[in-house]
């Protein structure tokens, strides 16, 4: 009779004190009564995919009416993918103290250490009911389940809804929905659609059977992460195809919360938070969210990656259409929750979260944080400080599901890797570097940076890191013929290769053309830290290509593919900023490539210093002459200027360089010729097949190069000492006249091959036209043939790209959207088109070799 008593009292007390709540928020007392607690968590939903949040698309009344009758946190973070938020969620720790820095995995030994104390362990403690229903990802084996970390029941998926098992005997892809500590059930792939359904189900009769004592409530929807699957009821309702559908049941769900509550007269004792675990998965496009107007996705430290849509809703207690902006997050559930309910944080760890009731209750606009720290498994790659956010290390703009888990393929979309200062209060969506501007900001937030890495780390845990759980003989827990299956890694190559295939079937290609070309789905060489070199300039060891490998420039030579490449050592390895260098790989089947190890070509002691260093060597092109000898021009970059440089080889190491190649120019050889060809770089020499080897062409007893921009025709009679001729393909177009084509609305570099066949010369360039197809300031690949009698004069061209940015690593990171060509070669009966992506990788493209008998000499 006391307990009644003191509810009614409780429930009297706050409706009395509602009114004032809402005028008077800031003068608000801090309940005293139990409150019931709902968390209501979902997987991958973006910044901007509600109502409340900006969203256009999905169509969310529930939501939006919680977030005018509660709070909206405008700056709430979570870690940036699954288990490490959720583990942030039980611990009220940075995911990295509490053990749990990466994403964990069906049969995983690891998992959330049954010695943490977790919020359901210490609100347990306060008398209340505790209840997980849906997707826990903090470990599948018996001692990491929910009923071990304090809830008194589980229904729901053990992990994520992309990592199925095959049953033993079966061929169908099938997850355990589990009943407590027991696999009740087999879902198969298309039986998810009912999941969000069955989750709210049980959440409601959990609510129904607790009404009478304080209860919490941990709802993890299983929605809206790939693949998506939507209940049949809302199929095909939203205006955002199925994760619209998706996202529009998960508002429902949150209104049959909601309405409970308030049918139960329960609403001014329930204290609702809804949340996400990190910010949209973006590979899936169209299957995925959005986090507009911050920068990044899912698994990165940008602010869409981490910053995520998070309402508060108590009647009576939060203040109506109220708007907190106060640097908060999910670490800060465990202390509110616990001192809400009575109860004391433990005292024998250190807990990162702090109490935001007086946020919640409308008692101040502050953070209790002096810092957040962005970290990316055991990295910390960034820290926010006030609205001043410094970025540390490289962050990628978008991490797919082809880099998790076993077999994990490089990385897509990185930034370079240097100090970056953001304000996040003018410039939410991270695009101004204000590092140099502010030296002083920089180094505070460094310092801050500092104090949490002595404590969690850097690369490695650090010594206030706590054990996971170690489970000493890790199982499936349903017999199954082998570990989980990767459907995301295999649904993501059938999506690549339905890319490559569609745009050669809309191109049309000519007789005097080579194609169509087919990518592979990942590059053939990409950067790495291991690679290290010592600069002879700097006298020092540099990671030479850490940064980027682009350019390459190709030979066959005794039965094997040999290219060099650029390649961009470490961030502010140099003063200005990064340095390029040649390298060296050879491959037997054109696809998988041995490096030589250190750079061919480099800034050195020499007389080609002062127009290579600082900025180093690139944009490079290399044919061979009639006696064996190998050609290289190359741009030459020494932080101010650009000249096109040649080097000879006999063996494709080591090299003898020449100085610049149209040194009888004026003596900044920056000239402009007719038609605005700038000659400082990217020269194609007209060639011819022997074989698989592409050899140079004398026309008239003199050697051909176009050059540049213009694709300028220039003759040398030697490959080393070159002399423009005041021609070129592509005329810089007057002030007000129109392109011929939208092909010719852009510039035009030379490109991977000038090659002599029976119709013409084929000439294959890079092209950044304004295409309607393309993002703006993309490179594409065209071809042409050119009049063998007038080596300017086009006689045919194709209308559009042949090759395309449309790939991941294609489209975005190190520079604009990108496929740059500056290697062609026949090898094994087809010809290798080997390119630069966007994300600093190189890639290749192939196509038969059907080349005319005439074509080979």
């Amino acid at each position: 009779m006391k307990h009644v008593a003191a509810v009614a009292q409780t429930i009297l007390t706050a409706l009395l004190l509602a009114p004032l709540a809402a005028l008077h928020s800031a003068d608000a007392p801090k309940p005293t009564a139990k409150p019931n607690i709902v968390f209501i968590f979902v997987d991958d939903l973006g910044y901007a995919d509600i109502g409340p949040f900006g969203s256009t698309k999905n169509r969310t009344a529930h939501l939006d009416r919680m977030g005018r009758e509660g709070m909206k946190f405008t700056s709430f973070y979570a870690a940036p993918t699954c288990s490490p938020s959720r583990a942030q969620v039980m611990t009220g720790c940075y995911a990295q103290r509490a053990g749990v820095p990466k994403v964990l995995f069906p049969g995983d030994a690891n998992g959330l250490s049954p010695a943490e104390t977790t919020v359901a362990k210490l609100l347990k403690a306060q008398g209340y009911a505790t209840m997980c229903v849906g997707k826990w990802h903090l470990g599948d084996q018996p001692e990491f389940l929910p009923t071990r970390h304090g809830f008194d029941d589980y229904f729901g998926l053990p992990y994520s809804n992309d990592m199925p098992l095959k049953p033993k005997g079966s061929e169908e892809l099938t997850h355990p929905l589990m009943r407590g500590e027991k696999v009740s059930e087999l879902v198969g792939m298309s039986e998810q659609d009912r999941l969000t359904k069955r989750y709210t189900e049980e959440a409601v009769k959990f609510i129904t059977a607790n009404k009478k004592r304080p209860f919490f409530l941990y709802l993890a929807h299983t929605a809206v992460h790939w693949p998506i699957h939507p209940g049949a009821a809302f199929r095909g309702r939203s205006k955002n195809g199925l994760y619209g559908d998706w996202v529009e049941e998960v508002d429902w769900s949150t209104g049959c919360i909601l309405d409970t509550l308030r049918e139960l007269k329960l609403a001014e004792k329930t204290l609702v938070i809804f949340s996400s675990d990190n910010g949209p998965s973006a590979v899936w496009e169209e299957l995925g969210g959005e986090a507009t107007p911050l920068r990044g996705a899912k698994a990165t430290t940008w602010e869409g990656g981490v910053r995520v849509p998070t309402l508060a809703w108590w009647p009576g207690k939060i203040a109506p259409a109220s708007v907190c902006d106060a640097m908060s997050g999910n670490i800060d559930l465990l202390p509110t929750f616990v001192k809400l309910a009575g109860g004391t944080v433990p005292r024998d760890r250190k807990i990162d979260g702090k109490d935001i009731a007086p946020l919640l209750l409308g008692q101040t606009r502050q953070s209790p944080h002096e810092a957040w720290f962005y970290y990316s498994g055991n990295q910390l790659e960034a820290v926010r400080v006030g609205t001043w956010k410094l970025a540390m290390a490289t962050q990628k703009e978008m991490v797919s599901p082809l880099e998790i888990g076993p077999g994990a393929l490089p990385g897509v979309f990185a930034s370079p890797e240097k100090p970056r200062l953001y304000d996040l209060a003018s410039d939410i969506g991270e695009r101004t570097d204000l590092a140099a501007a502010h030296p002083d900001k920089v180094a505070e937030l460094k310092a801050v940076a500092a104090k949490m890495a002595a404590e969690l780390g850097n690369g490695q845990p650090g010594p206030e890191v706590r054990a996971a759980g170690v489970a000493e003989k890790p199982s499936a827990l349903y017999p199954a013929d082998g570990g989980w299956i990767n459907i995301a890694r295999e649904e993501l190559k059938k999506r690549a290769d339905a890319k490559r295939a569609k745009p050669s079937a809309m191109v049309a290609f000519p007789s005097w053309a080579l194609g169509p070309f087919t990518k592979l789905p990942q590059p053939v060489l990409s950067p790495t830290p291991d690679s290290t070199f010592d600069c002879p300039i700097e006298k020092r060891t540099v990671r030479w290509e850490e940064q980027n490998v682009y350019n390459p420039a190709v030979i066959v030579r005794e039965g094997k593919v040999y290219f060099l490449y650029r390649a961009d050592d470490g961030p502010k390895q140099s003063g200005w900023g990064r340095t390029c260098r040649i390298g060296l790989a050879w491959s037997e089947d054109g696809r998988n490539f041995t490096r030589y190890g250190k750079p061919v070509v480099y800034p050195d002691e020499d007389s080609s210093r002062p127009y290579e260093w600082e900025g180093g060597c690139e944009d490079l092109h290399v044919i061979e002459d009639e006696n064996g000898t190998y050609f290289m021009n190359y741009t030459a970059w020494n932080g101010k200027t650009d000249a096109l440089l040649v080097a000879s080889s006999k063996d494709l190491i080591h090299w003898t360089k020449h100085g610049p190649a149209f040194a009888r120019l004026a003596p900044d050889y920056v000239a402009r010729r007719p038609g605005e060809a700038i000659l400082t770089r990217s020269g194609v020499v007209l060639s011819h097949r022997v074989g698989d080897r592409m050899i140079a062409t004398r026309v008239n007893g003199k050697y051909l190069m176009y050059v540049s921009m213009s694709c300028a025709l220039a003759e040398s009679d030697n490959l080393i000492d070159w002399k423009p001729l005041n021609k070129a393909v592509w005329p810089q177009r007057k002030r007000g006249e129109k392109p011929a084509t939208p092909f010719d609305s852009g510039a035009h570099e030379a490109g991977a091959v000038a090659l002599e066949r029976s119709e013409g010369i084929l000439i294959f360039y890079n092209s950044n036209a304004r295409l309607p197809s393309l993002p703006a300031k993309s490179w594409s690949l065209g071809q042409a043939l050119i009049d063998r009698h007038d080596l300017t004069t086009v006689l045919q061209r194709m209308d559009r790209p042949f090759l395309q940015p449309e790939l991941d690593w294609e489209m975005k990171g190190f520079t604009d959207p990108a496929v740059v060509a500056n290697g062609l070669v026949p090898f094994k009966g087809e010809w290798l088109l080997y390119y630069g992506g966007a994300d600093r990788c190189i890639g290749l493209a192939t196509c038969p070799d059907k080349a005319a008998k005439s074509d080979t000499k």
